[in-house]
């Protein structure tokens, strides 16, 4: 094959000019790394690699000197080198300036990478397996399809507008205190730009944004939960979900919207018991409901005192009296064993409004009641 017909991915100006031979490189000078029939890495010659099979300082599989390499790798990134399938595994590379760098299909197995600075790089289809990312600034990196499973350890790594879809986890990768967001929440960037994309009205952009953050939500929650993490866990099992409740309400050429009665469905779901995730707020709205019913008892229906043969209200002295207001904590008794159904009977409905709100709040009562021991036995036996 003729040197003409090759092309480079790399010229002499994805590279310091001083690394070049006065008149240009010659062949022979350059890494012959093949990416495809024609297509060569192009970048400087590392000395140590054989003569008749030219290779880069980062496509070389021999011995190297790891400060050289750290240099040299953060010159390339800095320059826009196309630094693909270069080979990192095992390097050390502590806080390492790699910003914007090139590294699709890199090899970064057992990469020492702790505080480097890998913002904006592409790291889409690398293989991290069981690299030491502690502190790593990760921030609106390309994560796609990477591989982050065996003992890749991202303790404190900034993955705040990182994408993350295809993104590989397993239970040994370590997650505690990353930063999936600068705002302090655990919303990435798929969800956040699927909801920005429904806003403008661009549903065909939504849908697979919103599709591929269920699916990096759901490989984050698996990895919490398999390590035992089952609080953070839950937090992104909310969220897969939102993902999805979100994709109801968008319609495109090969999906139509969701019934109405399933959006709302889904969104009582969430917003009652946060899909099983969040059993206080249930408890929170039998209080609220308690309390309302019971105030609407005492002032517009009435109910009756058996034990006394007194009927309370309808309506009561404003402002209160003392009188007033232990009718008004026998009217949240009888909203308690009413919406629990425990039913004494020492209180009854006085009108015929007063039994259908009681019918109305004994049904609604033992509906909660029952998701709020559903919900707790779900959360805490885990």
């Amino acid at each position: 094959m003729s040197h003409h017909s090759i092309e480079y991915l790399n010229n002499e100006e994805r590279w310091p000019a001083d690394k070049w031979p006065a008149g240009g490189p010659e062949h022979g000078q350059r890494c012959q790394y093949e990416f495809g029939k024609a297509t060569r890495c192009g970048l400087p010659r590392y000395p140590g690699s054989e003569e008749a099979e030219p290779r880069c300082i980062f496509h070389y599989t021999g011995e190297r000197d790891p400060q050289q390499l750290q240099r040299q790798l953060e010159k390339a990134a800095d320059r826009g080198a196309l630094l693909w399938e270069a080979d990192l595994a095992d390097a050390h590379l502590f806080g390492a300036r790699l910003r914007k760098a090139q590294l699709m299909d890199a090899n970064l197995r057992n990469a020492f990478l702790v505080r480097a600075d890998l913002r904006d790089a592409d790291l889409s289809d690398a293989n991290m397996e069981n690299a030491d990312l502690r502190f790593a600034d990760l921030q609106a990196a390309d994560l796609t399809d990477t591989s982050l499973e065996g003992k890749a350890d991202l303790r404190r790594a900034n993955l705040s507008d990182a994408c993350l879809s295809g993104v590989q986890l397993d239970q040994q990768s370590r997650l505690d205190h990353v930063i999936w967001s600068n705002d302090g929440s655990i919303v990435i960037r798929e969800e956040r730009e699927g909801r920005a994309a429904r806003r403008a009205g661009k549903p065909e952009a939504a849908l697979p944004l919103l599709q591929a953050g269920e699916r990096a939500y759901r490989k984050i929650k698996q990895s919490y939960h398999e390590s035992g993490d089952y609080q953070t866990a839950g937090e992104f099992f909310i969220r897969e979900m939102e993902c999805k409740r979100a994709q109801m309400s968008i319609a495109t050429a090969g999906q139509p919207q969701a019934p109405w009665h399933q959006r709302l469905a889904w969104w009582l779901m969430y917003r009652c018991f946060g899909y099983g995730e969040r059993p206080w707020w249930l408890v929170e709205i039998a209080a609220v409901l308690v309390f309302v019913f019971g105030a609407v008892q005492a002032y517009l229906c009435g109910f009756t005192d058996t034990a006394r043969n007194v009927q309370i209200g309808p309506g009561l002295a404003w402002p209160p009296t003392i009188g007033g207001v232990l009718s008004f904590l026998n009217a949240l008794y009888f909203s308690v064993v009413t919406f629990t159904g425990l039913g004494y009977g020492d209180m009854q409905p006085a009108t015929g409004i007063s039994k259908t709100l009681a019918s109305i709040e004994v049904v609604i009562g033992l509906l909660t009641m029952s998701l709020i021991l559903i919900t707790i036995v779900r959360k805490w036996t885990r």
